[in-house]
């Protein structure tokens, strides 16, 4: 975990604690430890092969075009 992350949220927690609210992030990460994720892992393979090769190649050659070049530069 990034550690400005990390003290961030002690920081919060400190806070949440004079409002009297840390029963609240307790349960809250109670119910996310059992918690199942939505999207698995690899989940991006279930996409593999059901596009069109050319649908495929004129995405990628948007993107190319789009997005490879330094503005100005053309």
């Amino acid at each position: 975990m990034n550690t400005t992350l990390k003290k961030q949220i002690i920081l919060d927690l400190d806070i949440l604690e004079k409002y009297g609210m840390l029963h609240l992030v307790s349960q809250f990460v109670e119910l996310m430890k059992h918690q199942t994720p939505t999207i698995p892992v690899n989940s991006i393979k279930q996409f593999a092969g059901i596009m069109a090769k050319e649908d495929a190649d004129e995405i990628r050659d948007i993107v190319n075009r789009e997005f490879n070049n330094i503005e100005g530069e053309r």
